[in-house]
């Protein structure tokens, strides 16, 4: 479905950028980790991983309201590394970094210009949302990278749909599943785009969603025991609007930037991406925008309609934080479209303004004893 972008053997090479690319996403999430103690829920994380293998599941049962997989990986984790705040937090810290060159991995896959790649690597890097929730020892960081790598497979299958790619993208799928509920709601329009795409291949593609069925069959015994704990209703006490206006802010800006106004100028960088990719985009670039816009439609506007229309309401910013992937994308392509001169400088350089404002607002937060 999508073009290459450059000769296969170019792929091969290390790309120079990402490298430095991924430096900086490693410095803005390990410097200062554990700077400051535990908050509630990072305590409840240790609570949770502090006893012994056998009983970890049973715990998980009782405390939490999210699947199992981070805490098994924690668990191991914090015997390897220790239990110190920043030893804890590490392990999210490390899985945020990975999640910056799975995210430029998924653009060469989409077809997209080494550009393309460069700008979605960087802006991933310092999104503030990204890197706050990638210094927190919860399941977000790790959630977003076994979804980075579910679009990844993603943007592979649709493009050959070979068996290797599908089987691929159903573990790492049913791996996200297994880190966070609301990863349905990033799958579910990944297969569809997939079935609508290569229905022929019906076969092929029952073995990409084999994985997810079969992971999801005991997670949904799990939640229901995690649901009739309550723990999760908290979330209600806030009007469901207001959530979904703070999810639209927290996601550009993450949720403590230094000056509340300063989401505008970073909408705006999202609305010009938009613009380029209908003016100056190629067909190519528009129909790999258009998939990862529908991706990041579903995982973040499904949960919004179905908190409206069920009891069922568990909207939260953080719940939706792997919409910021796709999202990325989409932006990254219309910054970087490959059109006239002129507009490939104005998108340059949206994508530069675009990287000092949340590296700023990244810098502000870690100098602030209060938010660091």
């Amino acid at each position: 479905m999508y073009r290459r972008a450059v000769p296969s053997t170019r792929l091969r090479r290390i790309d120079p950028l990402l490298v430095s690319t991924a430096a900086l996403a490693a410095i803005v999430r390990f410097v200062g980790l554990g700077s400051q103690s535990l908050w509630y829920d990072e305590v409840v994380t240790t609570q949770v991983i502090g006893g012994g293998f056998r009983t970890l599941l049973g715990r998980i049962r009782q405390k939490e309201g999210t699947p199992p997989i981070y805490f098994i990986a924690a668990a191991v984790w914090s015997r390897l590394f220790g239990h110190g705040d920043g030893a804890v937090r590490s392990l999210s810290a490390l899985a945020g970094t990975l999640t910056v060159v799975v995210v430029y991995a998924v653009a060469r896959a989409l077809g997209q210009s080494l550009r393309v790649a460069r700008i979605a690597a960087l802006l991933a890097a310092v999104n503030p949302f990204l890197v706050w929730y990638s210094q927190e020892a919860r399941a977000y960081a790790l959630f977003t990278l076994f979804a980075a790598l579910s679009l990844l497979f993603f943007a592979r299958s649709l493009r050959d749909a070979r068996t290797l790619d599908l089987a691929g993208f159903g573990v790492v799928s049913a791996a996200t599943l297994a880190t966070h509920y609301f990863a349905i709601f990033l799958i579910a329009p990944e297969v569809a785009a997939l079935a609508a795409a290569h229905w022929r291949r019906w076969k092929a593609l029952l073995i990409g969603v084999l994985p997810i069925v079969v992971a999801a069959v005991p997670l949904l015994l799990l939640a229901s025991d995690q649901q009739s704990t309550n723990q999760q209703q908290w979330i209600k006490a806030w009007p469901l609007s207001y959530r979904i206006k703070s999810a639209g802010r927290h996601l550009l800006v993450g949720p403590s930037a230094p000056r509340p106004w300063l989401w505008v100028p970073a909408l705006g960088v999202v609305l010009l991406a938009v613009v380029l990719l209908f003016v100056a985009g190629q067909r190519a670039e528009r129909r790999a925008a258009l998939a990862m816009a529908a991706v990041a439609l579903g995982a973040a506007g499904l949960p919004a309609v179905l908190a409206a229309v069920t009891s069922d309401d568990y909207f939260i910013d953080r719940n939706v934080i792997v919409a910021l992937l796709p999202s990325i994308l989409v932006v990254a392509i219309g910054l970087g479209a490959c059109g006239a001169r002129g507009a490939r400088w104005v998108g340059v350089g949206a994508a530069t303004g675009g990287v000092i404002l949340s590296l700023g607002i990244v810098v502000s937060v870690a100098r602030d004893p209060d938010l660091e």
